[in-house]
């Protein structure tokens, strides 16, 4: 149970369940927002946001890596790579920016272990993704597939 109040104590406190203003005492709940923001802060270093079609996924940071049950991105230099394990299936439109300047060539750009068709502006990549339900969909740009 997440509780709405952010009067409870932090998990250091000598009584971490004590958690309201003192309004209810027949309600206790535990306030996540220390350890969801964490997970929060991750996933926007990662750059993932979801759009109406998909994902746009913009990495800060030129090397590191990130995985989740739902998503995951990993990145070095001249390669970003991922999956998405979404709710239900279909087609999803993923728009990945490169970390650094934009490539000489055009890397290579895959989806679900095939090569695919991508349309490059600058760093961006935008291609299609093909999904099933609970399943992971892996993708990969410059990296060999």
């Amino acid at each position: 149970i997440v509780s709405a109040d952010d009067a409870c104590n932090a998990f250091y406190s000598p009584h971490p369940a004590s958690c309201g203003v003192g309004l209810f005492h027949d309600y206790e709940g535990q306030i996540t927002e220390q350890p969801a923001w964490m997970v929060m802060g991750a996933i926007n270093l990662a750059g993932v946001t979801p759009t109406e079609r998909g994902y746009e996924i913009a990495p800060h940071l030129a090397r590191f890596s990130l995985r989740l049950p739902d998503v995951g991105v990993a990145a070095s230099p001249g390669c970003v790579r991922g999956y998405v394990r979404p709710q239900r299936g279909g087609s999803l439109r993923l728009s990945v920016r490169l970390p650094g300047a934009a490539p000489r060539r055009r890397p290579a750009v895959w989806a679900g272990g095939r090569r695919v068709r991508a349309r490059f502006r600058g760093r961006t990549v935008s291609f299609s993704l093909r999904t099933a339900r609970g399943r992971a969909g892996d993708w990969a740009v410059g990296c060999g597939g």
